[in-house]
């Protein structure tokens, strides 16, 4: 067992999730230096290290992972968001992102989710509190795997575009065709069916139509191949990991 997996139950038994939240900035500080080194770079935090952590490849200094790291790199190198003035919609945000955003940039920033003790709002993916037209950004990195009424949170992703917003959506793809099975109604069903007691289906590459009858024009980028090897291993992405673009025009 890991320094990284031992440090997280002794905080857990110690500390509750609210101290945690505001000591991680600390904490992660503290992994950063252990496990400092030169194998890899993260392109969220800088952070030099020699490894990342756990079979999900996070990142000691900001808990990034290959989906986090694949994301900033195409809103930072391609649609340059962290120079701008815009209104951002966050679903299911991820703590370090949250920070940078509210602390370092000048977007117009919101998190929200149904239950996150961190998120700035709480709230629906399928009914969501925001007026129409609202924000220019819509992040929504693996969630629609979780939503039983999937066309319903996409349509509401469109509705709280503005036109010529961006929803940069990331789902697990296999295939070409999605599939769900009725039947998989309990945990233990969707551990067996889908592989994840919380996941409701199986997206493929079809989720480009599912989202175009939401009213989005789609591109599927595999983005990671961008990138090669070498530079796959430094940033520590995943080259199966695609970005899905919606575009509300």
């Amino acid at each position: 067992m890991g320094l990284y997996t031992v440090s997280k139950r002794i905080a857990r038994r110690i500390w509750s999730e609210g101290t945690i939240i505001r000591l991680e900035p600390s904490l992660r500080g503290m992994l950063k230096i252990w496990y400092a080194g030169k194998r890899h770079t993260c392109p969220c935090c800088h952070s030099r290290v020699r490894r990342f952590l756990t079979d999900s490849r996070l990142c000691p200094g900001c808990g990034s992972g290959p989906r986090h790291r694949l994301q900033w790199l195409y809103l930072e190198k391609e649609y340059h968001l962290f120079g701008r003035n815009e209104a951002v919609l966050d679903i299911a945000s991820w703590r370090y992102f949250q920070r940078y955003c509210l602390r370092k940039t000048a977007l117009r920033y919101h998190s929200m989710d149904i239950a996150s003790r961190w998120a700035l709002e709480g709230g629906d993916m399928t009914a969501l509190p925001y007026k129409e037209g609202v924000f220019q950004v819509v992040l929504c990195s693996h969630v629609l795997e979780h939503i039983p009424e999937d066309q319903a949170a996409m349509r509401e992703m469109h509705r709280v575009l503005a036109p010529g917003g961006m929803a940069l959506i990331q789902v697990p793809l296999q295939g070409e065709r999605t599939f769900e099975d009725p039947e998989a109604t309990s945990a233990e069903d969707r551990e067996r069916v889908y592989g994840r007691a919380d996941h409701v289906r199986i997206y493929g590459r079809d989720i480009k139509e599912r989202l175009g009858r939401a009213g989005f024009d789609v591109e599927l980028i595999p983005y990671a191949e961008k990138y090669d090897e070498m530079d796959r291993t430094l940033y520590g992405l995943d080259p199966e990991e695609t970005l899905i673009i919606g575009k509300k025009h």
